[in-house]
């Protein structure tokens, strides 16, 4: 990862964040985005071929601070963008 987007990641988290989180890092950002995708709907075996995992155990650790009951609403959440599910 270049050192210009952590500085940028950096500087964003001392101007914006204000609450338990801190500071941004790329890492973090790729939990968030796990989780969010997660939540939506995704199911677990997307979200571990997005993050590309050989083991499902690996993805459930990034799932950690998900909530229980993920609900899915018709969508899901790819890439940290909505697409409709089709069945």
């Amino acid at each position: 990862m270049p050192d210009s987007f952590r500085r940028v990641l950096k500087a964003a988290s001392k101007q914006h964040l204000k609450g338990p989180v801190q500071e941004l890092f790329p890492h973090l950002l790729r939990h968030a985005c796990a989780t969010h995708n997660y939540e939506s709907g995704m199911p677990l075996w997307d979200v571990q071929a997005l993050l590309g995992h050989t083991w499902a155990s690996t993805t459930v650790g990034y799932l950690a601070t998900a909530s229980l009951k993920p609900v899915g609403a018709g969508t899901v959440r790819v890439g940290c963008q909505d697409r409709p599910v089709f069945a």
